[in-house]
């Protein structure tokens, strides 16, 4: 996994730009054959039709995009939910084989579905954000085939084509040989994803898919909305500890030399977690989770809100490193790290935004007297949800654009 800062003026710009890449054929065919391990001579038709129906859909998702910003709430979410659909038809285009084409799809008559069902449009009321959030449930579509009830339509293809998310953690490199350190930002998994058939008989409250978005985080603690993250700063340090070598351990020494060189002993890779906002309850069970998964890690300070926690081994340099639990960290647009704080219950965050944009754009479309009369009646869930969408618009492309080159793709703090 690599990782690339995009630095200009509006770095969504930049996202885009990475993903039209993918219209030139070369590029998206080379990046196919490197996913399904094909050589330049295998399957040249269909990884040529492949790579065409790509840039399709993101020249479609592009549009859909651009017109979210030219209207109002009242139309945005169903463009944006489209526009999700055609961008992640193209991560499915890219990791999935031919029989995920729209002409395979089309003929075998096979997922022509949106691939989720809706829940509580016709109940909500304009009361509260909390109340508004919590009427909204979706769950993953299925069909029966050989008496087995089966994922069905295009989230299911979509969820499937999905890696376990990065985030990017600061890394601190050197020796107690001298005060120099080398200071990088590399890329880490810290949350695997969930097996598709776990989440088929759950039902998802949009209130607790929003709950885990790190860019809602404090949006939720102003209108005093209980979420499912809190603040964490990691800070790892990797230390090469050398020792000197006397001379006379190797050959007999010289009247004026006693050392000859220096040798590393041994390597510390050191963890530090400073985890904020996060009461004694949630302490608690988050130390059972750990120390279970990492008996060495330690507790170096706690408050009533605040919890420190280090996580250190020690190895030979050509030792392979031990195998290490890493809380399970998110990321916010400009790479504030987060620390989910009910680990069973996350789901990937593209996954996250695909189902919300699909509830609110199917509210939008189906009910639009209810819709309509609750933005308007009620002016605090109306600045919510377009903050909600304006994340979307930020991050879906982005995600997408993550998992379609392998690339962590992160905004400085400093734009």
């Amino acid at each position: 996994m690599n990782s690339r800062l995009l630095t200009s003026r509006n770095p969504q710009d930049d996202v885009w730009r990475f993903l039209k890449y993918f219209l030139h054929g070369p590029i998206a065919e080379k990046r196919i054959r490197e996913i399904r391990n094909l050589t330049s001579h295998e399957q040249k038709a269909n990884v040529k039709k492949q790579a065409e129906q790509i840039s399709y859909c993101i020249r479609q998702a592009e549009e859909y995009f651009d017109a979210a910003e030219t209207v109002s709430l009242i139309t945005k979410p169903l463009l944006l939910y489209y526009g999700a659909v055609s961008l992640s038809q193209a991560l499915v285009l890219l990791r999935r084989d031919g029989q995920y084409s729209f002409d395979f799809l089309r003929k075998h008559r096979r997922h022509q579905h949106h691939g989720l069902k809706g829940f509580g449009f016709e109940n909500l009321q304009p009361d509260s954000v909390e109340y508004f959030l919590a009427g909204l449930s979706c769950q993953v579509n299925t069909k029966n085939e050989s008496n087995q009830d089966i994922p069905w339509g295009h989230f299911p293809n979509f969820y499937e084509s999905l890696k376990p998310a990065p985030t990017i953690l600061s890394l601190d490199v050197g020796d107690n040989r001298n005060q120099f350190r080398l200071k990088s930002e590399t890329p880490a998994v810290s949350h695997d994803s969930r097996l598709l058939l776990t989440l088929v008989d759950t039902r998802f409250r949009l209130l607790q898919l929003a709950s885990f978005l790190p860019d809602l985080y404090f949006i939720f603690r102003e209108l005093n909305i209980p979420s499912s993250i809190t603040r964490i700063r990691v800070d790892r340090f990797l230390n090469k500890v050398y020792r000197r070598i006397p001379l006379n351990e190797l050959i007999s020494p010289g009247p004026d030399i006693n050392f000859l060189t220096d040798e590393i002993e041994h390597v510390e890779d050191l963890s530090n977690f400073y985890i904020n906002d996060i009461d004694e309850g949630a302490q608690s069970k988050l130390l059972v989770l750990y120390r279970k998964l990492n008996p060495s890690i330690e507790v170096v300070s706690k408050t009533s809100d605040s919890l420190h926690l280090k996580l250190i081994t020690i190895r030979k340099e050509n030792d392979k490193p031990e195998q290490r639990f890493y809380p399970d960290i998110l990321s916010d647009y400009r790479g504030r790290q987060y620390l989910t704080l009910d680990p069973n219950n996350y789901v990937h965050e593209a996954a996250s935004l695909f189902m919300i944009l699909y509830l609110l754009g199917m509210l939008a479309r189906y009910y639009p007297d209810i819709w309509v009369r609750i933005i308007t009646k009620n002016a605090q869930i109306a600045q919510v949800l377009e903050k909600l969408l304006d994340v979307a618009t930020l991050r879906f492309p982005i995600l997408v654009l993550d998992q379609m080159t392998d690339t962590k793709h992160y905004v400085s703090a400093n734009l």
